[in-house]
């Protein structure tokens, strides 16, 4: 059986320098590939429209005695 050394690599989560057990690994650590993982979720759920920007649409909606569908319908058409 040919043993396949891998090169040595930074890990883009805590900076380290370490030998890849395979191709596929990126980080160090399993903490590290966690928090990466964390990270990447949360700013992508932070790059979409989430649940407290439609709560401040309806709430706008109401204060000018709109439902929601009218209040987007009227910004939609005022651009």
């Amino acid at each position: 059986m040919i043993k396949v050394r891998y090169e040595d690599m930074k890990c883009p989560q805590c900076g380290r320098i370490f030998t890849r057990k395979s191709s596929r690994q990126f980080y160090c650590t399993k903490e590290c590939t966690k928090k990466a993982n964390y990270l990447r979720r949360k700013k992508k759920n932070y790059l979409t429209v989430g649940r407290d920007d439609i709560t401040g649409i309806q709430r706008k909606a109401q204060e000018m005695g709109l439902s929601y569908g009218q209040y987007v319908a009227r910004e939609y058409l005022s651009i």
